[in-house]
């Protein structure tokens, strides 16, 4: 099992107009003598990282719920390999979609198949249903999986498919200018960083807080201490001057 992460780069294709972080966990799995089957499974899983949503000078921290997974399933005795990417983007969540992430995991799945076995032959994709017929969308996805090297067919009734002879013919491609690998160690001595001079930040505020505090506190007693004083002057002028009024008679 290996886990990358990656950067998404604002551009015109996405909702969401913010840099995102992603981890892709990929992990590979081969079945079991007793499974009687020989496959591979290659799985690749989409593990958003929460981001903050500016509003004016305020933010949101936005979680994600929903969570993506990719597989690419090896048969060893049919020589066939099968991706099982339907409608991929789909089933991202919609902040991630046009963000390079679909085409980044399909790219690194032909790659792998490719070094497998250059004749595996590969199963189908629909990439598109009947109801999307004629839509921006599936003129997107044809577009999209024509450039990869797929040859797209459109089946009545069926949808339109992604076929290929055999995985050689495919030509992964990665948009760098949507999506980038992010070095780890780097990112979480960044991260790190931004926690001290915050916790820094709250920690000088925080001082601040107690010293105006203690000086309030202080003005507060000196400003109490000055009521007995006065009113022992006042008292004991009034008894000197009734003390006096008492000698004089």
């Amino acid at each position: 099992m290996t886990q990358e992460l990656f950067r998404l780069i604002p551009n015109d294709h996405r909702t969401i107009g913010e840099d995102l972080h992603v981890v892709l966990k990929r992990t590979v799995v081969v079945s079991k003598p007793e499974d009687e089957v020989d496959l591979i499974r290659l799985r690749y899983e989409v593990m958003p990282l929460n981001y903050a949503l500016k509003e004016g000078e305020s933010q949101t921290v936005v979680s994600f719920q929903q969570r993506a997974t990719l597989d690419a399933i090896l048969d060893q005795t049919e020589s066939t390999i099968d991706f099982s990417v339907n409608e991929a983007d789909a089933s991202l969540p919609e902040e991630l979609r046009g963000g390079g992430v679909g085409s980044y995991i399909l790219s690194e799945m032909i790659r792998w198949g490719q070094q497998q076995s250059p004749q595996l032959s590969v199963t189908p994709i629909r990439i598109s249903t009947p109801e999307n017929t004629g839509s921006g969308r599936e003129a997107k996805l044809k577009a999209f999986f024509s450039q990869l090297g797929f040859l797209v067919v459109d089946k009545p009734g069926k949808g339109v498919f992604a076929a290929a002879q055999s995985i050689a013919h495919l030509k992964p491609y990665v948009n760098s200018q949507k999506i980038e690998r992010v070095n780890l160690v780097s990112w979480g001595n960044e991260w790190l960083d931004n926690s001290v001079n915050l916790a820094n930040q709250l920690r000088e505020e925080s001082r601040s807080v107690g010293i105006y505090k203690e000086q309030a506190s202080s003005l507060k007693n000196k400003e109490s201490s000055k009521v007995p004083f006065w009113a022992g002057v006042l008292c004991g002028g009034v008894f000197g001057l009734i003390v006096g009024l008492l000698i004089g008679l």
